[in-house]
């Protein structure tokens, strides 16, 4: 599958060759970009941003983030988020041509879209049941494009939750620290200690000023669900671990200034047969 998305990848950045020079258009007032390297590639446009004033993009390429800054006003406030695009930048990383295609987006979308059918394992061979196992393991080349939006809400109850882990941190830089908190529906004993039991409810907040985020509110059979939180180019992540005796997941949640919001993905799913052997602690 992945060297099928990089085979598709290839060509498209063949076919991008064509497209952008016949998308390039002459202007007085863009200055001469005729004699510069331009480094051509293909992405789904993840946010847009002023800083100071400066216009920045960020496109996703292959699962990596790439942030180009824009100097042309006009195709910045033209650009939109969530959209497919063929692009060339150069080596300090500013946007000299972009340009959409729908055949393009439809194709790599396509492909992403592909099952794996070589993962199918036979336990046994002798056995005259037919009860072949897909092994589902991290794909490497899944799309993870949002599939949730979390707006903040005012209206919660946090009845018979106890508080198990915090972090404290302005994420928004509005002057006002945020609290990341992981709630159990669970009692402390006498020493402060947590009775668990086979099943608790488990809740993700942040809460901000006046508003709350909430973002994972769900039952866990014999598992637990810890949370990381971390910066990467000025954005801000929250992730999450699920870990169940037979589940696993990772959930990501970076937080939309523009919108404020959080955008879900889910980079790791596994599901089905899953028979959870160790978890490591005690660091």
């Amino acid at each position: 599958m992945k060297h099928k998305i990089r085979s598709i990848v290839l060509i498209i950045l063949v076919i991008c060759l064509g497209l952008i020079a016949a998308c390039s258009k002459e202007d007085p007032e863009i200055e001469d970009n005729s004699t510069e390297d331009l480094n051509l590639n293909v992405g789904f446009l993840t946010s847009k941003y002023q800083e100071g004033d400066n216009s920045f993009v960020d496109i996703l390429v292959e699962g990596d983030g790439l942030k180009l800054e824009v100097k042309d006003q006009g195709v910045f406030d033209s650009l939109m988020e969530d959209e497919f695009y063929i692009f060339a930048y150069n080596d300090d990383m500013v946007l000299r041509e972009i340009d959409t295609d729908l055949y393009l987006k439809a194709l790599v979308l396509a492909s992403m879209d592909q099952k794996i059918n070589d993962d199918e394992v036979v336990m046994d061979e002798d056995s005259n049941e037919d009860d072949d196992i897909k092994d589902v393991e991290p794909d490497e080349d899944k799309d993870d494009r949002y599939v949730e939006e979390i707006k903040p809400s005012t209206s919660i109850s946090f009845d018979g939750l106890t508080l198990l882990d915090e972090y404290i941190y302005d994420f928004n830089k509005d002057g006002q620290e945020e609290s990341i908190s992981m709630y159990v529906a669970a009692e402390r004993d006498s020493n402060g200690q947590i009775m668990w039991d086979d099943g608790q409810r488990w809740v993700l907040v942040v809460h901000g000023d006046n508003k709350d985020y909430v973002l994972l509110d769900d039952y866990v059979q014999l598992g637990s669900i810890d949370f990381k939180v971390f910066t990467k180019d000025n954005n801000f992540y929250i992730t999450t671990i699920d870990s169940r005796t037979a589940e696993f997941k990772v959930s990501q949640y970076r937080y939309d200034s523009n919108k404020d919001i959080f955008l879900k993905t889910l980079p790791i799913e596994v599901m089905g047969n899953v028979n959870m052997l160790y978890n490591s602690s005690g660091f």
